[in-house]
C-alpha cells in the first residue's frame, strides 16, 4: 500500500486531536458497605495532557437506577493535576428505594471511568434474648437484645417489641446498640405459644425510618385453671333414672380446659357413694339404685385448690315387686321410702284387699293364697295398675289371702280386735268428756285464780301477750306443744338464708293450724282443738316437728351457716279461748315449760315426752334415750293418706260378696 504525503498529514492531525482531548481521571477508594444515612465521600483527580475545560459529572448507579450526585464545570491546564472531593449523605431524598450493589460513574472531557462496587443497605442486625420460655399469667418477662447496623456501627435508635395474641407492645430506646426492659404478662392472657418480635430502627431528621431490622423469639404461656363448675342435666332425678353431669374447667382467659378431676358423690346422710377420676368436658353418670335414699345428694368436684359442690334431689319412690311361688305371694319394697298402703290381690277374678302396713325399704312380706282346689290366675296391683303373675294351683275352702304366720281366725279376727279397740277408745273418750264438762261448769262459776302459766309468751303480733285476766270463758282442751330451740340465734339473725329456712319450717306449723309464738330463742307452736278443728293433735304435732326437722337439716346440708337447734314435743291440758279472732290460753300442767326443756336437751332431732309417747304407741317408731325419760322419733306411721283408698276398695269388696251370696 502506498501512503501519500497527504495521508500522512491526515493521520498526524487525528493523533494530535486525540492527545488534545485526552485527560486522565483517577477515583479514590470507597467503603465496601454503607448504611442509609451514612456520609459518602470520594476524591477525584484530573490530570489532562492538554488544556481541558468541561463539566465533571458523577453518577451513583445502583441495581439499574442512576442518580446524579455531582455536576460542575472544571478547567485544567495541560500537565496540571486537579483534585475534587464529592461529599454527601445517603439520605432518603437521595437514595429513596435504592439499595444493593452500587458504583460511581465519572464523566469528564469525553472520558468515563467507574469506581469499584460497594453496597448500600438499610439493614440492622438484631438479636433478641428472653430469660425463660414458659411463663405464667401475671409473670414478669425480661427482654434483652443488641442492634448493630450492617456497617458495623452500634445502633442509636429505637426498638419496638410486640407479641401478637396477648396484646403486648412496648417501644424503648436502643443505646450503644443495646436494649433491656421488662413487661408483665396479662392475668387473662390465653395459654399457648406466641412469637415475640423485636423491631429495631433508626430515623432521620425528618422522622422517617432509614434503617431497620428485626428478630423473633418464641414464648409459651401456661394454662392456669381458675374456675371449676358442674353442669347437671337435671336438678332432681328418680331412682329409676341416671343423673348425667359434666365437669367444666375454665382457665385464666375463661376458655375451656381439659384435665383430670376428682369426683365424690355423697348421700343425704353424708355417706360417700363413690369416688372416681373423670375427664373435664366428658359426660359422666351417677348410677342410682331403686332404693337410693331420697333427699338432697351432693356431687363434689376438686382439682388442685379449686373445688365446687352441686346438689341434686333424689325423689321419693314408692314401689313394690311381686313374686308368686306356688301358693305364696311375696311382696317386697323395692322403693326408697317405707311403703304404707293397701294392695289389691285378684285370685280368679275375685279381689282381696290387703294392707301391707309399714313395709321398710328392702323389707318383704309373704301371703298365703287360698281357694277351692283348682288352678287360678293371680293378679296384683297398686291402684289402677295391675300385674299378671300367671296361674298357680291353690287349695282351700274359700278364696282368701292370709299373712304367713297369722292366726287361724284370719281377717275376721283382726277386724274383731279392731272393733274392740274402737269400743274401748270410745268409752274412754266419753268418760274424759264427762269429767271435762263437770270441771268446765265449776270453772264458769268460780273466780278463784287458775294455776300460774308456764310463762308469758311474746307472740308475732303485739296484741297476743297472754294474761290470766284476759280469759273470760275458757275451756279445757287436750293440746300438743312443739318447742323449737334456736341455739345460735345471734348468728342466724345475721344470715338471710338461715332466716328464710326457719320461716319456711315454721310455715309448716302455720299450715297445720297451729298458733306460733316467739319467746327469746324459742319458737312455741300450740296445737289445740279450737285451732286445728281436730280432737287429737298428738300425731299432727309430731308430723309437723318432723317436717321442721327435715327443712332445717336440708338447710344445714346446703349452706355454710348451720342452724343449731333442738325440737321438743309435749302434750297436756290448756285452758283456751278463741274470741273475736284472738286466741288466748293458760297452762294447767307446765306442758309449755316441759316442751322447752325437751327442746333444750335435743340436738338436731325430735324428742317427745313420756306422756306423748304413750298416746302415740302404734303410730310412731321411737328410741328411748339413755338415762332420760325422753324418746327420739325414728319413723312416723301415717296411714291417713290411704284411708279413702282402703275405704273404697273395702266397699267394692263388700258389694262383690253381696252379689255372690245373691
Amino acid at each position: 500500500m502506498r501512503i501519500t504525503t497527504k495521508g500522512v498529514f491526515i493521520l498526524f492531525l487525528i493523533f494530535f486531536s486525540i492527545q488534545v482531548v485526552s485527560a486522565e481521571l483517577l477515583l479514590g477508594q470507597t467503603k465496601s458497605l454503607y448504611n442509609l444515612g451514612d456520609e459518602f465521600e470520594i476524591s477525584i483527580k484530573i490530570s489532562p495532557n492538554t488544556y481541558v475545560s468541561n463539566f465533571l459529572i458523577a453518577k451513583l448507579i445502583c441495581s439499574g437506577h442512576e442518580i446524579e450526585l455531582y455536576k460542575s464545570p472544571h478547567s485544567v491546564m495541560a500537565g496540571e493535576e486537579k483534585e475534587i472531593i464529592i461529599s454527601t449523605n445517603l439520605d432518603n431524598f437521595l437514595t429513596s428505594g435504592v439499595e444493593g450493589d452500587c458504583f460511581i460513574k465519572l464523566e469528564y472531557g469525553g472520558e468515563e471511568v467507574s469506581s469499584q462496587k460497594f453496597e448500600v443497605t438499610g439493614i440492622i442486625r438484631v438479636t433478641l434474648s428472653i430469660q425463660g420460655i414458659l411463663f405464667s399469667p401475671g409473670q414478669i418477662v425480661n427482654v434483652h437484645g443488641q442492634a448493630e447496623k450492617a456497617n458495623g456501627e452500634l445502633l442509636k435508635g429505637f426498638v419496638e417489641v410486640s407479641t401478637p395474641g396477648i396484646e403486648s407492645s412496648l417501644i424503648g430506646p436502643v443505646t450503644e446498640g443495646e436494649f433491656d426492659f421488662n413487661f408483665t404478662i396479662s392475668e387473662n392472657a390465653p395459654s399457648g405459644s406466641y412469637t415475640m418480635t423485636a423491631r429495631a430502627y433508626e430515623k432521620d431528621a425528618f422522622e422517617e425510618v432509614l434503617n431497620e431490622g428485626e428478630a423473633t423469639s418464641i414464648i409459651r404461656i401456661k394454662q392456669i385453671i381458675k374456675e371449676i363448675d358442674i353442669a347437671l342435666n337435671d336438678q332432681s332425678v328418680s331412682p329409676k333414672e341416671e343423673l348425667t353431669y359434666n365437669v367444666l374447667l375454665y382457665d385464666q382467659a375463661r376458655e375451656r380446659a381439659e384435665a383430670d378431676v376428682s369426683i365424690t358423690v355423697y348421700k343425704p346422710n353424708g355417706e360417700v357413694l363413690e369416688r372416681k377420676i373423670v375427664k373435664a368436658g366428658e359426660t359422666n353418670t351417677v348410677h342410682l339404685e331403686y332404693n337410693s335414699p331420697p333427699g338432697y345428694w351432693g356431687i363434689e368436684a376438686r382439682i388442685d385448690d379449686l373445688e365446687t359442690k352441686k346438689e341434686f334431689l333424689v325423689e321419693e319412690l314408692m314401689d313394690l315387686s311381686f313374686t308368686l311361688e306356688n301358693n305364696t305371694l311375696i311382696v317386697e319394697n323395692i322403693g326408697n321410702i317405707p311403703y304404707n298402703g293397701p294392695v289389691e290381690i285378684s285370685i280368679g277374678g275375685i279381689n282381696e284387699i290387703k294392707d301391707i302396713g309399714d313395709l321398710a325399704v328392702e323389707e318383704s312380706k309373704k301371703f298365703k293364697l287360698l281357694a277351692p282346689d283348682g288352678e287360678y290366675k293371680v293378679e296384683v296391683g297398686e291402684g289402677s295398675q295391675k300385674q299378671d303373675l300367671g296361674t298357680t294351683f291353690l287349695t282351700g275352702k274359700a278364696i282368701s289371702v292370709q299373712d304367713i304366720g297369722s292366726s287361724l281366725f284370719g281377717n275376721s279376727f283382726v277386724i274383731l280386735i279392731g272393733l274392740i279397740l274402737i269400743l274401748i277408745i270410745a268409752l274412754i273418750v266419753v268418760y274424759i268428756y264427762k269429767r271435762i264438762s263437770r270441771k268446765r261448769a265449776l270453772l264458769g262459776t268460780s273466780h278463784s285464780p287458775l294455776k300460774k302459766m308456764d310463762q308469758t309468751i311474746a307472740g308475732a303480733q303485739k296484741d297476743t301477750k297472754q294474761d290470766s285476766s284476759m280469759i273470760d270463758k275458757g275451756e279445757k282442751q287436750e293440746s300438743a306443744i312443739v318447742s323449737l330451740k334456736l341455739k345460735n340465734i345471734l348468728d342466724l339473725n345475721k344470715n338471710s338464708e338461715a332466716t328464710k329456712s326457719i320461716d319456711s319450717a315454721l310455715w309448716k306449723a302455720k299450715e297445720a293450724g297451729a298458733k306460733i309464738y316467739s319467746d327469746s330463742d324459742y319458737r312455741i307452736m300450740i296445737f289445740a282443738p279450737v285451732l286445728t278443728k281436730q280432737k287429737d293433735n298428738s300425731l299432727k304435732a309430731i308430723l309437723t316437728a318432723r317436717s321442721i326437722e327435715r327443712i332445717l337439716n336440708s338447710h344445714n346440708r346446703r349452706h355454710p351457716v348451720k342452724i343449731k337447734y333442738g325440737i321438743g314435743v309435749n302434750s297436756g291440758t290448756l285452758i283456751v279461748e278463741s274470741k273475736e279472732g284472738k286466741f288466748k290460753f293458760m297452762s294447767l300442767n307446765n306442758i309449755i315449760s316441759s316442751a322447752k326443756r325437751i327442746s333444750e336437751q335435743s340436738t338436731s332431732e325430735v324428742l317427745i315426752s313420756e306422756e306423748l309417747h304413750r298416746k302415740s304407741i302404734g303410730r310412731i317408731k321411737v328410741e328411748k334415750l339413755k338415762d332420760k325419760n325422753l324418746w327420739k322419733i325414728e319413723k312416723v306411721i301415717d296411714r291417713t293418706a290411704h284411708a279413702d283408698y282402703v275405704k273404697n276398695l273395702t266397699e267394692k269388696h263388700k258389694k262383690i260378696e253381696k252379689r255372690k251370696k245373691a
